[in-house]
């Protein structure tokens, strides 16, 4: 059996196995400059209200109202100092934010599926809600928490 005692790792030892020159490095750099970004991220939180997605297509317009409407009183009571956090424990049908005050955490601009909510973030500044936005599922309001800047 192989004893760690009798394996001797060493940066000279390590070197001349892979010899790689400054060169190298920044010609591999060169070519996967991808690799060495991040994208513009966002810490948001959300609160969803769904439309139940087995509804009638004749009922879904009058679900999707009600629920834009709803979402208009609580973003209402947003802006009168109740706590967007404690907004999204009591209303939201997101159960896996719901529970952390809408919390999604970070997610990096290019992974926002809905383009009503990638538009809003664009425009929004840190520590502010989002007027109520549609999509097919639902209403969504959503928090800017904080942005990171593309690297």
């Amino acid at each position: 059996m192989l004893d760690r005692n009798d394996v001797s790792l060493t940066p000279d030892s390590l070197a001349s196995d892979y010899p790689m020159t400054g060169e190298d490095i920044e010609a591999y750099y060169t070519a996967q400059p991808a690799g060495f970004t991040s994208p513009e991220s966002y810490h948001i939180r959300h609160i969803f209200l769904a439309v139940p997605p087995n509804a009638a297509e004749t009922e879904k317009a009058a679900l999707l109202l009600a629920a834009q409407e709803r979402m208009a009183k609580i973003a209402e009571d947003i802006a009168a100092g109740e706590s967007f956090e404690d907004m999204a424990i009591q209303y939201s049908d997101d159960e896996f934010s719901k529970m952390k005050g809408g919390d999604i955490g970070w997610v990096e601009k290019d992974r926002i599926s809905l383009p009503e909510v990638a538009q809003a973030l664009e425009n929004l500044e840190t520590g502010n809600v989002s007027a109520v936005m549609s999509s097919g599922a639902g209403a969504h309001l959503v928090k800017l928490e904080a942005k990171t800047d593309a690297a």
